[in-house]
């Protein structure tokens, strides 16, 4: 067994409701596939959003955490979105992000 990550660590939110994805519907082993549109999620230190790079080198890269470290995501009232790494706010990541969100 590999005990190696061969991947990237996604965070974001989607407008897709939760309710739309049943235990038959499997869950797109990527962020970027789960419709774009209505997706925004960070990778390594990218912000994306349909299909699109909106920021590169927007937050020390996802792919260096570590065990104990804490990523959350918080989307305000005024529809952006914000990556917090221990604690630390990383800045607005997206603007005008639908508020009927989900994270992901």
């Amino acid at each position: 067994m590999c005990r190696k990550w061969a991947g990237s660590l996604q965070i974001g939110l989607t407008a897709v409701p939760v309710t739309d994805v049943s235990s038959s519907i499997a869950l797109p082993s990527s962020l970027s596939q789960l419709n774009p549109d209505a997706t925004w999620f960070i990778t390594r230190s990218e912000v994306w959003h349909s299909g699109k790079k909106l920021h590169d080198n927007y937050c020390p890269s996802l792919d260096r955490v570590d065990v104990g470290d804490i990523i959350g995501i918080k989307l305000s009232s005024a529809g952006c979105v914000h990556l917090y790494v221990n604690g630390h706010d990383m800045g607005v990541a997206a603007a005008d992000v639908l508020q009927v969100s989900f994270a992901v």
